[in-house]
């Protein structure tokens, strides 16, 4: 007896149905804030990306910690332009995941930091919690200032321009690239490049 196609290509399908895993799902929220800034963030799994874009005028972008009050039950990364502050609702505080951020300011006379996300005062000896795993802060041409957070791994990227960069931060490990006329004040186990003066770094 032969066996019609169609009784053999269905349980062959609904096999591969059973065996197929699914992609590792993405969400992402994104926001514009009244000064043009865009925020984009994107949690997989355990996993958090905050990517924030400035315009090409000049931009404040601060990064700081929501403390835990009211509704908030733990404290959360926030994003500013001075005036208007986004809550990102990433909190990596105690968990296992990793937060990576990218800050990219296009263009104009910036400034990016990070430092309202440091958490204690700078001892000696001792590092700090983690907030956020790697941060990477990048100007485009105009005269702008980078601050990294005493947290994870810091790249600062400076386009042309006279800028000023810092990675003062009492943590071993983060990388300044200057274009050539730019000032760095940085820990000196810090690796940096096209880097004209070098101020004096004492962590806070």
């Amino acid at each position: 007896m032969r066996i019609p196609r169609l009784a053999v290509l269905v349980p062959t399908v609904a096999a591969a149905a059973v065996l197929a895993v699914p992609a590792a799902h993405a969400a992402t929220v994104v926001r514009t804030l009244p000064s043009g800034i865009t925020i984009n963030v994107t949690t997989q799994g355990v996993d958090h990306f905050i990517d924030v874009t400035g315009t090409a005028g000049d931009n404040k972008i601060l990064l700081k910690i929501i403390p835990a009050t009211g509704n908030i039950s733990a404290p959360h990364i926030g994003v500013t332009d001075g005036v208007t502050t986004f809550d990102t609702k990433v909190n990596t505080f105690g968990t296992t995941g990793k937060t990576v951020i990218t800050v990219n300011g296009v263009s104009g006379n910036d400034t990016i930091s990070l430092a309202g996300l440091n958490t204690v005062p700078f001892v000696r000896g001792q590092l700090p919690p983690l907030i956020y795993k790697q941060a990477t802060l990048k100007s485009g041409p105009g005269n702008s200032t980078l601050t990294a957070a005493n947290s994870g791994t810091n790249l600062l990227i400076a386009g042309t321009g006279t800028n000023l960069l810092n990675t003062c931060n009492g943590r071993a490990g983060d990388a300044i690239q200057g274009d050539g006329n730019d000032t760095a004040q940085a820990d000196s186990q810090d690796t940096r490049t096209g880097i004209t003066t070098l101020l004096s770094c004492t962590p806070k």
